[in-house]
């Protein structure tokens, strides 16, 4: 589970990179939640 949690939080961290800045805030918090998950 946590290696599926760290996968998911990676690649929520790489889509950031996609999106427009005006959304770096969702990325944030997706990330956030996986970390605090694991």
């Amino acid at each position: 589970l946590r290696q599926t949690l760290q996968a998911c939080r990676e690649e929520a961290r790489l889509w950031g990179c996609r999106l427009p800045r005006s959304a770096v805030t969702v990325c944030d918090s997706w990330c956030t939640i996986f970390f605090n998950a694991m």
